[in-house]
């Protein structure tokens, strides 16, 4: 597996034995070369589009380091073979999912009360901190939140009303967030349902 900041982009089907290969940022070859491969003189060749992170294989694959979103885009690859027929390879890349392995930054939960009476309040709980391409879960007593009209859960799963709470409700409630690298959990909150 490749490290995050690095981009692999392999042909396809390559034709075998190209005479030569030449990659381009766009959808079409022209002024934005990035690299040239003759296999058969072992040589390469940059051109304007080269930025030093790029590398160019024997079969035509090409390497990125370092990558970035601005990575994100059309590259074309023309494959030029011994008996001088051309075959153009076009591909879109997304950057964007290496950015989604962020480290996430530890959840923790806040209330509007922590001792609420029975039948008389409701209690919002809170999720932070806000992070972008992520999953959220709640939880109470290590379990899915049981289907409720007494619950309501904002847009984005960051908050949890419960409306006329309950002896019930009482218990630690723990939120999980998740990415492609990691999963983190909430310390428990504890509601402590008052009974009069």
């Amino acid at each position: 597996m490749l490290p995050k900041e690095m981009m692999f982009l392999l042909p396809h089907n390559p034709s075998a034995d190209p005479l030569f290969c030449v990659w381009y940022e766009g959808e079409s070859i022209g002024n934005d070369k990035i690299a040239s491969y003759i296999p058969q003189a072992q040589s390469n060749d940059s051109g304007p589009a080269y930025t030093g992170r790029e590398t160019i294989y024997h079969n035509g694959s090409l390497l990125f380091q370092n990558v970035t979103l601005n990575h994100s885009g059309v590259y074309t690859l023309q494959i030029t073979t011994i008996l001088g027929d051309s075959e153009i390879l076009a591909g879109q890349i997304c950057a964007y999912f290496w950015y989604l392995t962020a480290e996430l930054p530890t959840p923790f939960i806040t209330s509007n009360s922590c001792n609420p009476v029975e039948d008389q309040d409701f209690v919002t709980l809170r999720c932070d901190p806000k992070t972008q391409n992520t999953t959220y879960l709640w939880l109470i007593n290590n379990q899915s939140l049981p289907d409720s009209a007494r619950l309501e859960m904002s847009s984005d799963n960051r908050f949890l009303t419960i409306h006329s709470v309950i002896r019930n409700d009482t218990g630690p409630y723990e939120y999980r967030t998740w990415n492609l690298v990691n999963v983190l959990h909430s310390d428990p909150f504890i509601l402590n349902v008052l009974c009069e």
